[in-house]
């Protein structure tokens, strides 16, 4: 398919592929026609579950131009809080470290004043349309899953894993706090999962928190929001997206 013309399309539309098969001669032995859904660009599908899921961390775009302002800010904000400015993923093989850098975007990104808006009422079913990194940072405006893969977008950026965590209709992020991964790009067998989350090797975090500006959380509050799921609710997640086993395994940001 050739990219240009799939970028153009902004709307759901249906489409057909077309099979000849044609004779050495050029005569016409067989045709058949087959109806397609044509997807807009930046529109993700959920169903099937598995492959929803894997397909979600190419919507994580850490190559956006929008990212850097914001990464320079966090820069200064870790110099404040800790004397050191990297940003610069787990080299120094310590969550502390991790978690300092994840705050310090965190509150880069609450500085923007991003609004929350209220996804579709059938996205958890279905999906939706997802924002780019620049019309979350720019536009100011994101769903929980436009919010959630620009936060992974950017930790993916400075070197470190996100988790995309789906329940039905929403999403959080979670993050490594050490260099690793689940070893593959998605799962709906959470068990793993949640265990590294029990015992602090994978920490999350509820990012519709850091829309409003000043109504937004602290870090710390986002990060004991999404707790409740690790034990009353942990029937609603539905899967699991690892974004480096994705890339590993050759899902790329589109």
């Amino acid at each position: 398919l050739d990219p240009a013309p799939m970028l153009q399309v902004d709307t759901e539309q249906p489409g057909s592929i077309t099979l000849t098969l044609r004779g050495s001669d050029g005569s016409l032995i067989a045709e058949h026609r087959h109806p397609v859904t044509v997807l807009a660009a930046n529109q993700w599908i959920v169903r099937e579950l598995h492959l929803g899921l894997e397909l979600l961390a190419s919507f994580a775009q850490p190559q956006a131009t929008a990212l850097t302002p914001v990464l320079q800010r966090a820069s200064d904000l870790l110099g404040q809080s800790s004397g050191r400015t990297e940003l610069d993923g787990y080299q120094s093989d310590n969550p502390a470290r991790v978690d300092a850098m994840v705050a310090a975007i965190w509150d880069a990104v609450r500085e923007r004043d991003i609004r929350y808006a209220e996804p579709p009422a059938s996205w958890g079913l279905r999906g939706q349309k997802i924002r780019t990194p620049q019309e979350v940072l720019e536009g100011r405006l994101g769903t929980c899953l436009d919010t959630t893969l620009t936060l992974a977008a950017l930790l993916e950026q400075i070197g470190i894993n996100s988790t995309l965590w789906m329940v039905d209709g929403h999403i959080f992020l979670g993050y490594w706090r050490e260099d690793s991964s689940l070893g593959q790009p998605a799962t709906t067998d959470i068990e793993e999962a949640v265990n590294l989350t029990k015992l602090g090797r994978i920490s999350l975090l509820e990012t519709t928190q850091v829309t409003g500006g000043a109504a937004s959380a602290t870090f710390d509050v986002a990060r004991a929001t999404p707790q409740a799921y690790l034990e009353a609710r942990r029937d609603e997640i539905l899967g699991i997206t690892d974004v480096r086993a994705a890339r590993e395994n050759g899902i790329f940001p589109l």
